[in-house]
């Protein structure tokens, strides 16, 4: 798993319920802290929409780096291939 994106990401979603339920986790809990120590000024609807962000990444980061996640992982580099081609990732 070489590059992040959110589109691939939430294709993995659709395909992957485990890594689904990782997401949902990492995101309600940066949303409740976001929501109970606002970083800064903002509104909450951009103060969850950052949440939303940053939980995509974490998400990716634990699948990439995690051994159990393997499956996940290359379902995910599959998705990646298949949407911008055979060149983008490496093994």
């Amino acid at each position: 798993m070489e590059t992040f994106d959110a589109k691939i990401m939430r294709k993995l979603f659709r395909m992957s319920p485990r890594a689904d339920r990782l997401f949902d986790q990492i995101r309600s809990s940066l949303r409740a802290e976001r929501v109970a120590n606002p970083p800064g000024p903002g509104n909450l609807r951009d103060l969850k929409a950052q949440a939303d962000k940053d939980a995509l990444q974490q998400t990716y980061q634990t699948i990439s780096s995690d051994p159990s996640y393997a499956e996940d992982a290359t379902t995910y580099d599959q998705l990646f291939k298949k949407e911008y081609g055979d060149v983008a990732v490496r093994a």
